[in-house]
């Protein structure tokens, strides 16, 4: 993990290097080894914070940014997993053995022998990153198809920013001014799916798979090109996989996990594994010790709350390693809701996002520098109970997690047209993919997990992954956001994740992980769903009256709402939620 800026002042003039360098400093969790800028002419200011976890950067200068022609110029954000096949297959310079060479050498070099267009594709990581080319004088700047890693553009008539993060543009930007219409759209959607739209006006997060080009002579931005993961779809792939047994599936699901947590495990760095109790992070935690040594193993335990993990005794025999159960209560839990929305400055996408933060906390303090997390699973896999139950034909997905969904009263005036033609053009795309399919059932549990994968993965799970840990200066990976697990769990039979005809429920969903699940652990420790537990409308507590609360006149919301017996826990947490928003912003 690293933190990007750029600063380009679209009329020319002469940037302040000092503010450059302040707003800079807000990235310095995310990159607190080395702090590197550039600047080609006045107005441009290009920045990078380094998280050193691969390779050695102890002695090097800003060189290893630069590609050897001298004419392309990085800054980057994420991890480069294939980098030494990378280098041996396309650069023919093998360094499999050199643990001195960082990805991001090996990422800048390619610029050198492949057009700009065709690099994202040969990426197996999570990134966001940007070239300045100095020949063509342009900027141009891209992000992992799958959502890991972000970028966020502010633009108006007299400077572009790019940044990591939006703190360091509210540096540069005096009276960023709020979007509405972005908090009005969550009471419609179960999560805070913040696509290109964010918080802020004049902001928006650059799309997942996208590559944009900004020309330097005329200030203008194009769109190149957007990569999905839709593209690791096919029908021969599905069907050679449906040719297998589930016995077969399993071993070869089993053989790809254990491979891309065995590349991912850093080298001589201190790492920590979340092992909650789950099917997703107790697997990886398996894998994590089997290939590593994990410093760390964590579970965070809401008070009262969570069941399962209470007692993780079952785990820690089967891994012969103790987990740290860190206990939080609702006023740990609302004490640390106003330090998360600041890195966000956003409300909280999900009430998960605080848990996150908590044991990212603990697992710095403990001196790693990587935590392994289990994103994407439910999502890849078959682990919502609602994809037992999928409704055939809805404008937009029907999934709770990427769906549209009015609220059970009138709030406000609001039009959604915005929102209801994002997520209706996103599932649409997700049914296109598996168009292929005879059974319409089939094709929209397939386009279901998809749509999820697409949406709230990307924009919700992985943000939060991504800046709740950055907020302690750590990097969250996921073993099932790599490209050989998503192009594998894309095309699998969808027999392989939900067993309808299954008599124990435990076992209908999710049916191939918690099978490879069975290769590390006993049956027992398959129990019902944790889901996400804390404390976020307890959280109320100390903002005192909800009638007092600003974000009723923001949203334009009568009073007289709060006492219909319709607005039920679900509105009342999103309330709360902004509401703690709008006070720290």
């Amino acid at each position: 993990m690293c933190g990007i800026l750029n600063i380009i002042n679209k009329k020319k003039k002469k940037l302040d290097l000092s503010l450059c360098r302040r707003a800079m400093a807000k990235l310095h969790n995310r990159g607190p080894d080395k702090k590197l800028f550039y600047s080609p002419e006045p107005h441009i200011f290009l920045g990078q914070t380094v998280l050193s976890l691969v390779g050695d950067i102890e002695t090097s200068t800003s060189d290893f940014l630069w590609s050897p022609s001298k004419n392309y110029y990085l800054s980057f954000n994420g991890e480069i997993y294939n980098y030494k096949e990378l280098s041996k297959d396309i650069l023919k310079e093998d360094i499999l053995l050199n643990d001195k060479v960082i990805d991001t050498e090996v990422l800048v070099k390619l610029h050198d022998n492949l057009n700009k267009k065709d690099i994202p594709q040969k990426l197996d990581g999570m990134f966001a990153y940007s070239v300045f080319d100095r020949e063509k004088n342009e900027i141009f700047y891209s992000r992992d198809f799958q959502g890991e890693k972000t970028l966020y553009i502010y633009e108006d008539e007299d400077q572009i920013i790019l940044s990591s993060q939006i703190d360091a543009i509210k540096v540069l930007v005096e009276d960023l001014e709020i979007d509405i219409d972005v908090l009005k759209d969550y009471f419609f959607t179960r999560h805070l799916l913040q696509q290109e739209r964010v918080a802020y006006k004049n902001v928006r997060q650059l799309g997942t798979g996208c590559l944009e080009v900004l020309n330097l002579n005329t200030m203008s931005v194009q769109h190149i090109q957007k990569n999905t993961c839709i593209e690791l779809i096919s029908k021969n792939k599905m069907d050679l996989l449906a040719s297998k047994t589930i016995e077969e599936l399993t071993d070869e699901l089993d053989q790809i996990l254990s491979k891309c947590v065995k590349e991912m495990v850093p080298n001589n760095r201190s790492f920590a594994s979340v092992l909650s109790g789950g099917i997703d992070s107790s697997l990886l935690s398996a894998y994590a010790c089997e290939h590593g040594n994990p410093d760390v193993l964590v579970a965070v335990n809401h008070v009262g709350k969570d069941e399962i993990s209470l007692d993780l005794t079952g785990f820690e025999e089967s891994v012969e390693k103790k987990v740290t159960i860190l206990n939080v209560n609702k006023e740990i839990y609302a004490s640390e809701i106003n330090r998360s929305i600041s890195v966000l400055c956003s409300p909280l996408l999900s009430h998960s996002f605080i848990g996150q933060n908590l044991q990212s906390a603990y697992v710095s303090m403990m001196g790693c520098k990587a935590l392994f997390g289990g994103e994407g699973a439910d999502e890849l896999f078959g682990g919502y109970e609602c994809y037992l139950e999928p409704q055939l034909f809805s404008d937009t997905c029907p999934s709770l997690y990427s769906g549209f969904f009015k609220p059970e009263i009138e709030l406000f005036d609001h039009d959604t047209y915005m929102l209801e033609s994002e997520l209706s053009k996103g599932w649409k795309s997700c049914l296109e993919a598996y168009s292929f399919l005879d059974d319409k059932k089939t094709q929209v549990l397939h386009a279901q997990m998809l749509c999820d994968l697409t949406m709230q993965v990307s924009n919700v799970a992985m943000r939060g992954a991504d800046l709740m840990s950055l907020i302690w200066g750590l990097e969250t990976r996921s073993i099932f956001m790599r490209k050989p697990v998503i192009e594998f769990a894309l095309n699998l039979p969808i027999w392989a994740k939900l067993d309808f005809n299954n008599p124990n429920p435990l076992l209908k969903t999710k049916n191939i992980l918690k099978r490879v699940f069975l290769k590390y652990f006993p049956d027992n420790l398959i129990v019902n769903k944790q889901g996400f537990s804390g404390f976020p409308n307890e959280s109320k507590e100390i903002l005192g009256d909800v009638k007092d609360f600003l974000a009723l006149k923001l949203l334009g919301i009568d009073e007289s709402t709060l006492s219909d017996p319709r607005f039920d826990r679900n509105l009342e947490w999103k309330l709360i939620n902004i509401e703690h928003f709008i006070r720290s912003h």
